[in-house]
């Protein structure tokens, strides 16, 4: 269940804090400003459509410490000490007076990324640049602009690049997998001997002959969805060994996460990389995601979708674009599209 609950807080009294007073120039107190929490709290909420259960923590604490940890390269334990030491991080997540304990477990914070999930956060910096356009054009009113009779014009620089957000898996090898594999299968096959009825016989059956026997509830929902992902890791491994090859679609590098894929990037340092492949525009010094896929695909096929949305959010079209090497098809969409 969610209850919407936190309001902006006054400045608040510290008295087992230096003089019990906030700086109101400090970055944190500044940055809390510019974000539009109740936007954000109308996203949180859809998280929570039952009306049971406990009390969720406010979005602003979740949002907060996502981007306290982004900001200063936190891990999920740092972030939680970070917010029990700070003030301004406390006053920043929007509590109103200091408090000694830790605000949350750290396992939270996983729960918090669930709940804003990719196009939340592209919707959030999306409304954060709208608030910061309409900001910009209401501090110009009034002042004269030479340009206002005239047609719009091609404007501003479009950096286009693609990149991959490395998951945290170790370096996957077929040997590694299938010994983790094993692990995992004796682990369920323990589990499911405990509720096997027939305990005269000497040696523990199979997997699938104690399921034909125990319910798949007992074994629990976690380790019967590893199952039918190791199954299909083992699909995979003896078809390469039979065929002799190194590579198969929709390759599995991750039990636990099996959902990633090795992207090629031809790098010296790490020719393949194991996470979501990311297309980015920059802006102005504004970053949008307009892409986020787990499955490799042609960024120079991306890049023409990347300008159309520059035109969305801008009204006209980039005077300039700027990408590493690309296909020859963008290229020519480049050199011979009229912007008008």
């Amino acid at each position: 269940m969610y209850v919407k609950r936190f309001e902006q807080p006054e400045m608040a009294n510290l008295p087992l804090f230096l003089n019990g007073t906030l700086n109101p120039e400090n970055r944190w107190i500044k940055l809390a400003a510019l974000i539009p929490w109740d936007d954000i709290d109308k996203i949180y909420a859809k998280n929570f459509a039952s009306k049971l259960g406990p009390n969720a923590l406010p979005s602003r604490i979740a949002f907060g410490a996502l981007i306290i940890q982004t900001k200063l390269g936190l891990t999920d334990e740092e972030t939680v000490e970070q917010l029990a030491e700070n003030p301004y991080l406390q006053y920043f997540i929007g509590l109103s007076e200091f408090k000694l304990e830790k605000l949350f477990d750290s396992s939270m914070m996983t729960h918090f990324r669930k709940r804003f999930n990719s196009p939340e956060v592209i919707k959030i910096n999306d409304l954060l640049h709208k608030l910061e356009t309409k900001k910009k054009k209401q501090e110009s009113i009034g002042k004269d602009d030479d340009n206002d009779n005239f047609p719009t014009q091609n404007k501003g620089k479009l950096i286009v690049d693609a990149t991959c957000a490395p998951a945290d898996i170790a370096h996957p090898t077929d040997l590694g997998l299938l010994n983790k594999a094993r692990l995992k299968t004796e682990k369920m096959i323990d589990i499911l001997w405990s509720f096997y009825p027939e305990k005269g016989i000497k040696n523990k059956p199979t997997i699938d002959r104690l399921l034909n026997h125990v319910s798949v509830v007992k074994m629990g929902s976690k380790l019967h969805h590893e199952l039918l992902v190791i199954n299909t890791l083992y699909q995979q491994q003896q078809q390469m060994f039979d065929q002799r090859k190194h590579s198969i679609e929709d390759r599995i590098v991750s039990i636990s996460q099996p959902h990633i894929r090795p992207i090629v990037r031809g790098k010296a340092k790490a020719a393949t990389e194991f996470g979501a492949k990311v297309s980015i525009s920059l802006i102005d010094g504004w970053s949008f995601v307009d892409t986020i896929d787990f499955d490799a695909y042609n960024e120079g096929v991306e890049m023409k979708s990347q300008i159309e949305k520059y035109r969305q959010r801008f009204g006209h079209y980039p005077e300039s674009v700027h990408a590493d090497k690309i296909s020859p098809v963008t290229v020519n969409f480049v050199k011979n599209t009229i912007f008008v």
